[in-house]
C-alpha cells in the first residue's frame, strides 16, 4: 500500500482508516448546539431543524418558557433531544451559569453556537425620537449578547484550551447595511464587526464563524397586511420563512461548510 509514496503495509493502513471513520462518526453524533432565542421565530425553526437532524439543541430563552416548552413538544418524535435553559444572554453572569447549566445536562460544552436571540425597536429612522434606552438595549442583546455567548463558547471549544473546535452562526440582518431601523441597524452592524474580525483568528482554534443575514421573514409577529405592503419592494414579492434561514443556519453548523468563515449568507428574497 502507497500513501503519499511512503509504503504502509496493508493492515496498518486499514487500521488508520478505521481510526478516521470512528473519529468522523463520533463527532457526528455528539453535536450539541447552542440557540439563543430559540422560543420563537428563527430560532424555533433552527431547534426543530437541527434536531430533526439529529442534533442535541441547548434552547435559550428569556421569559417565555411556555413557549420554550412547545418547540420542546414538537420535537419529541425527531432524531436529536431539545433541552430548554432559561437566560438573559444580555447578562454576562447569566450567560457563564448558562453555559455551566448545559454542560451538567448534557456531560458536554457545545460543539456549535446560534446567536440569534435579538430585540428590535419599533421602526424608527428619526435619530431625535430614540431614547438613549432603546438604544441601550438593542446593543446589550444583540451585539453584547452575542460577544458574551462567543466568549464563553470560545473559551471552551478552542483547541489551545483542550477543546474540539466547532462552528458559530451569527443571526444578523440586512438592516446592518440599511439601517433602516436606526438603532437596531447599528447594533446588527457592531455583531457583523465581531464576526469579521473574529473570522481571522478562530479558524486558527478550529472554529469557524459566519453570518446569515435574513431580510423581511415572517415569523408571526407582522400582521398580513403589513407583510404584504413591505413585501412589494422584495423582487421575490413575498417574505422569507423562517425554515430558509433555518437552513441555512445550519448548512454554517455542518461539515458541509467547512472551509466557510467569515462568510456573509443573505436571504432577502432578492433585495
Amino acid at each position: 500500500m502507497i500513501v503519499g509514496r511512503v509504503f504502509l503495509p496493508a493492515v496498518v493502513f486499514i487500521q488508520i482508516v478505521c481510526r478516521c471513520c470512528a473519529l468522523s462518526s463520533s463527532t457526528d453524533n455528539n453535536k450539541l448546539i447552542l440557540v439563543t432565542g430559540g422560543s420563537r421565530g428563527i430560532g424555533r425553526a433552527t431547534c426543530l431543524l437541527l434536531a430533526e437532524k439529529g442534533y442535541d439543541v441547548a434552547l435559550n430563552y428569556c421569559q417565555d418558557e411556555e413557549a420554550a416548552q412547545r418547540v420542546v413538544e414538537e420535537s419529541t418524535s425527531a432524531a436529536g433531544t431539545i433541552v430548554p435553559f432559561q437566560a438573559d444572554i444580555s447578562k454576562p453572569d447569566q450567560v457563564l451559569k448558562l453555559f455551566q447549566d448545559i454542560e451538567t445536562r448534557f456531560s458536554q460544552n457545545p460543539t456549535g453556537l446560534v446567536n440569534n436571540a435579538g430585540v428590535m425597536e419599533p421602526m424608527q429612522k428619526d435619530i431625535t425620537k430614540i431614547e438613549n434606552e432603546i438604544l441601550w438595549r438593542d446593543y446589550q442583546t444583540n451585539a453584547c449578547g452575542p460577544f458574551y455567548c462567543t466568549k464563553e463558547f470560545v473559551q471552551r471549544a478552542a483547541k489551545s484550551r483542550g477543546g474540539s473546535g466547532g462552528s458559530i452562526v451569527c443571526v444578523s440582518s440586512i438592516s446592518a447595511e440599511s439601517a433602516q431601523i436606526l438603532a437596531y441597524g447599528m447594533s446588527k452592524a457592531a455583531l457583523e464587526a465581531m464576526v469579521a474580525g473574529l473570522s481571522k483568528t478562530l479558524p486558527l482554534e478550529g472554529i469557524r464563524i459566519n453570518i446569515v443575514q435574513p431580510g423581511l421573514i415572517d415569523t408571526g409577529l407582522a400582521s398580513p397586511d403589513i407583510l404584504e405592503v413591505m413585501s412589494g419592494v422584495i423582487p421575490a414579492r413575498r417574505a422569507g420563512r423562517p425554515s430558509e434561514v433555518a437552513a441555512a443556519i445550519e448548512y454554517f453548523l455542518s461539515d458541509a461548510s467547512q472551509y466557510c468563515s467569515g462568510t456573509k449568507l443573505r436571504i432577502a428574497g432578492g433585495l
